[in-house]
């Protein structure tokens, strides 16, 4: 009934909010990156960031809030 739809609705607008905190995320990841010069970086989590909005979800395997490690080139 309504309750089941109101149920969905909630867990699509926390799914929803919890996708452009992550979209914001990445994009002071990728500011910072960019201040430091670091534009190889930059430009991979651009993509990843450029590959979620176009499919609208998140990619559960880039680990949040870490900074990538800097030292190591690949």
């Amino acid at each position: 009934g309504a309750r089941l739809m109101a149920d969905d609705f909630r867990k699509q607008a926390v799914a929803l909010a919890r996708f452009e905190r992550q979209c914001n995320e990445l994009e002071v990841i990728i500011a910072k990156l960019k201040a430091e010069n670091n534009y190889e970086d930059a430009k991979g989590y651009a993509d990843k960031l450029s590959s979620m909005r176009s499919k609208s979800t998140i990619e559960e395997e880039f680990v949040w809030r870490t900074r990538p490690n800097l030292s190591k080139q690949s």
